[in-house]
């Protein structure tokens, strides 16, 4: 095993390579290999192009990004959108985050942080145990219904380029080491995106909590959560319903 000039093993800079083309999110390949952001493109710049000192995502000809912002948007193959384009795979992500990332960005979001006091506020009316398992399903099932939501507000804006890089982002559960802050991140990036929800995303979670306070909640008194899948060993997977929501909502 080999080492380059930054005393990066080949064999680690293939893995993050691979991981950035499957659509990984950036921030989670970054925290699994100690880099920062910026760092991860510079290995995916270099070995998408060795030699060749063009940012990510541009070619000789610099290729037309609305062009495939379009594409993987109607849901063509990544492969193929790469090869019509003359780039990489990795390449064609990273047009469609940049597009989402080069935005105007508003203002900070006016929710207020939701975890760990918006959860643990919820337990105590419910009369369940504030156990550490409680409060992770819980924050489960909110990030849950956020995501349909995410999906929704995605669709209805007509944005899906958006709607893939929030798919990336989160339907896998985020970041491992900030599952805890998973709704948090989640509501930061649909607020940094689009204005057009910020008005739904303030009226959420009181009616979401006030919601889990009735009748026919999840949430019974003196009883632990359920899990949400049955299979907590599944993991966080919730990818094929996000996109059930988003196209019921693009008709």
């Amino acid at each position: 095993m080999t080492a380059g000039g930054d005393g990066m093993h080949q064999e680690v800079r293939d893995r993050i390579v691979a991981e950035f083309g499957g659509g990984h999110a950036v921030e989670g390949i970054a925290l699994r290999y100690g880099l920062t952001v910026a760092q991860v493109y510079a290995v995916v710049q270099g070995e998408v192009a060795p030699g060749d000192q063009r940012p990510v995502g541009e070619s000789p000809g610099r290729p037309d990004e609305d062009a495939i912002v379009a594409e993987y948007a109607e849901g063509h193959d990544v492969g193929a959108i790469a090869r019509r384009h003359g780039i990489d795979v990795s390449q064609v992500y990273a047009v469609v985050q940049r597009t989402v990332d080069d935005r105007p960005r508003p203002g900070p979001r006016d929710i207020p942080p939701l975890y760990p006091a918006y959860f643990l506020e919820l337990l105590g009316r419910a009369q369940v145990a504030a156990s550490p398992v409680n409060v992770a399903r819980l924050v489960e099932r909110t990030a849950f219904m956020i995501g349909c939501q995410g999906a929704a507000y995605c669709a209805q804006l007509r944005d899906p380029a958006a709607f893939e890089v929030f798919v990336r982002n989160f339907a896998r559960g985020g970041i491992p080491d900030r599952r805890p802050y998973l709704v948090d991140d989640m509501v930061d990036w649909l607020w940094a995106w689009n204005p057009g929800c910020h008005d739904d995303l303030r009226r959420r979670f009181p009616g979401w909590r006030d919601g889990l306070l009735g009748t026919e909640s999840f949430l019974i008194p003196g009883q632990d959560i359920a899990p949400f899948t049955g299979d907590e060993g599944a993991g966080f997977q919730h990818e094929g319903t996000w996109r059930t929501v988003y196209a019921q909502n693009a008709r």
